[in-house]
């Protein structure tokens, strides 16, 4: 049974981390990265099961990325786990936009994200 891929994509590296080590126990193969343009030369190579998501970052931001994501090969096979620290209006529109384009978001967590929310969305 092959371990699930699992790639963050947060500019904040401590709860990169924090999901890294989250997911450590679960079995998970994990790639982190801290901005968008490099998550999306990583997300060919890498293919991630999962993909937990910031969505408010410097420069290109989680949404755009979506937007670029949506037309992206195979995206259907990826889960996605948005993530913000801010607004929860930014939440509704990634929401909205993956829910247009076909993308499969799991669930929204709220920072600061609880360990067993986290926990249960990687294994949902």
């Amino acid at each position: 049974n092959a371990m699930k891929r699992l790639l963050v994509v947060d500019d904040e590296v401590e709860f990169a981390n924090f999901v890294k080590g989250a997911s450590s126990t679960i079995d998970f193969e994990v790639a982190l990265c801290h901005d968008c343009k490099s998550a999306r030369k990583k997300i060919r190579d890498f293919k991630p099961d999962i993909l937990v998501l910031d969505i408010v970052m410097p420069g290109e931001d989680g949404i755009e990325f979506l937007q670029w994501f949506s037309s992206e090969e195979g995206k259907e096979k990826t889960k996605v786990i948005l993530v913000t620290g801010f607004n929860p209006h930014y939440m509704e529109m990634a929401e909205k936009l993956s829910s247009l384009s076909g993308i499969d978001i799991v669930t929204t967590l709220q920072k600061p994200v609880h360990l067993s929310d986290l926990r249960a969305a990687l294994t949902s």
